[in-house]
């Protein structure tokens, strides 16, 4: 659960981060 929790942040991030 942590580890997805963490994936999903990480993607969210990444998209937030990109144009």
């Amino acid at each position: 659960m942590v580890l997805v929790f963490k994936v999903q942040c990480r993607n969210f991030g990444s998209a937030l981060l990109t144009p």
